[in-house]
């Protein structure tokens, strides 16, 4: 995780002050160091978590985007694999239907830690998943963004997905 380092036992180094936290007490904190005040990355399971009184984990069936895009650069494939490794997630997208008090939405939040969530075909996809399902579902939906804009070994893929997220949105109004 990016700002801790994980230890065993469930004690997290923060990357600022070097100090150890018990992460169970580190999560009634918000992620935030006790000892500096450093504020930690949160994964998006544990962010819901936060304000949600009820979440469920939405799932979709993704084709084999990077077939082409993996096998076009170098060391993208492996550096996807590092990035599930090390978040413990599949992509830099995950999607919630979340229950605040009474009522329902979808929840959708891009983790920085999966490659700084930089825009790639396959978040392309799972936003207008995400959309879709909102949709279906008549449900509104909120966006928790922590990105660090396109995916460059994508190239032109990635910015075509700007086009793909804003006609989603447009779809989903």
């Amino acid at each position: 995780m990016i700002g801790m380092k994980k230890q065993p036992n469930n004690w997290v180094q923060c990357r600022k002050c070097k100090k150890y936290e018990y992460e169970p007490f580190l999560k009634e904190r918000y992620y935030v160091c006790s000892s500096c005040n450093h504020h930690l990355v949160v994964p998006s399971d544990l962010y819901v978590s936060f304000f949600a009184t009820k979440w469920t984990p939405v799932t979709i069936n993704f084709p084999n985007l990077n077939h082409t895009l993996v096998s076009m650069f170098s060391g993208y494939k492996q550096r996807i694999k590092r990035a599930q490794i090390k978040t413990g997630c599949l992509s830099e997208t995950s999607i919630y239907r979340i229950e605040l008090g009474r009522h329902s939405a979808c929840f959708v939040h891009l983790d920085f830690r999966f490659i700084a969530a930089t825009l790639s075909v396959h978040m392309g996809f799972s936003v207008r998943s995400a959309f879709n399902y909102a949709i279906k579902n008549d449900l509104p939906i909120i966006f928790y963004i922590s990105t660090g804009g396109a995916r460059m070994q994508e190239s032109t893929y990635s910015l075509y997905q700007m086009i793909e997220t804003v006609q989603a949105s447009l779809e989903f109004k």
